[in-house]
């Protein structure tokens, strides 16, 4: 793992740069279940302008300290992948969720710095920092239709999230097993 962390990162950040890209240039915005995959699962290309589950802090600056937040966030990952190499501690444990969940970090990371001028999703009147997340997959536990609205129990998410969900799932089921 200690040398093919970086390269699954990179990889882990293309495909799910690929997917989002690929939803944004082949599908309408906010047409549910346009694509289904299985039985339960769709794609539906939603922008999302806050943070995880399209929670939004509130107010106007709230982009900048969203960019600000994922770098420290990304920056005291990163020195904790570079600790393990350099105590010389190979620890799957410790390092695949590390790496899952910096990958999601850097790929939701991206979208906010250059899909506003990239892609052209900014919110406000700017461009760069201000890119919105491409969101698209869309599981369909239960449905509840009012009029034109869906009320559903899941958000709608992408790979970064599903990344960095895998990887906080690890780090907490590796404490409870190491506490019993």
């Amino acid at each position: 793992m200690k040398k093919y962390k970086y390269c699954i990162i990179i990889i882990l950040i293309l495909f799910d740069q690929f997917t989002k890209l690929y939803t944004h240039f082949n599908m309408d915005k906010n047409k549910i279940g346009e694509i289904k995959i299985i039985n339960k699962v769709k794609v539906h290309y939603i922008l999302n302008p806050g943070i995880a589950f399209g929670i939004q802090i509130g107010y106007k600056n709230e982009k900048s300290f969203i960019v600000i937040a994922k770098i420290i966030i990304i920056s005291i990952i990163l020195i904790q992948l570079n600790n393990i190499d350099k105590k010389r501690i190979i620890k799957n444990k410790t390092a695949i969720p590390l790496v899952l969940i910096t990958t999601g970090a850097i790929g939701n990371f991206i979208d906010n710095i250059f899909y506003g001028k990239i892609i052209n999703n900014y919110i406000y009147n700017s461009n760069i920092i201000y890119g919105q997340v491409i969101d698209m997959i869309y599981i369909n536990i239960y449905d509840l239709k009012i009029n034109k609205f869906y009320i559903s129990i899941l958000p709608i998410f992408n790979m970064s999230d599903i990344f960095i969900t895998i990887g906080v799932m690890i780090m907490i089921i590796e404490k409870i097993k190491n506490k019993y």
